[in-house]
């Protein structure tokens, strides 16, 4: 397992390894079109850890085996813990993510679902963007077309 640096990340890993205390935080986190598809009585906390050394300072990561459909799958919870509220978050998830992506790539392993979820105990509200898409500047109908969760343009000239 990763040495983990920040004491609130010790805490939230101990948390999610007991099956009951994830369930809760899934169950009250996850939005409902997740919920409707993923089994949460299957949860079973996975012992790896992919978090990199460039990343383990600031997030902590926990893989979870779990029917989604009544199929054998993989559930990657991304934690990011914030106490002041921070402008870049959505690109630094997307980028854990990425390396999350190209992690399980390298060892010739399916890539989970991720799942992204920023823990925030700031005094102050959280009033930064927590989307991706907020952060470029572009008109929203393009940035969705094109940049976001478009599929990509494929041209074969065979």
């Amino acid at each position: 397992m990763t040495d983990i640096s920040h004491p609130h990340d010790r805490v939230v890993r101990h948390a999610l390894s007991d099956p009951r205390a994830a369930t809760e935080l899934l169950q009250q986190h996850l939005p409902q079109d997740l919920q409707n598809v993923i089994d949460l009585s299957s949860l079973k906390p996975q012992p790896d850890t992919f978090v990199d050394e460039s990343l383990k300072m600031h997030c902590t990561d926990a893989l979870f085996s779990v029917d989604i459909n009544s199929h054998a799958g993989y559930l990657y919870v991304l934690l990011e813990h914030a106490s002041t509220p921070k402008k870049l978050i959505p690109l630094y998830l997307h980028e854990c993510m990425l390396k999350i992506m190209k992690h399980h790539v390298k060892k010739k392993e399916a890539i989970p679902l991720i799942y992204p979820l920023v823990l925030y105990n700031g005094n102050k509200k959280y009033n930064q963007p927590t989307d991706l898409r907020d952060l470029i500047s572009a008109p929203k109908e393009l940035i969705d077309k094109y940049l976001c969760d478009a599929d990509i343009a494929f041209f074969d000239h065979n």
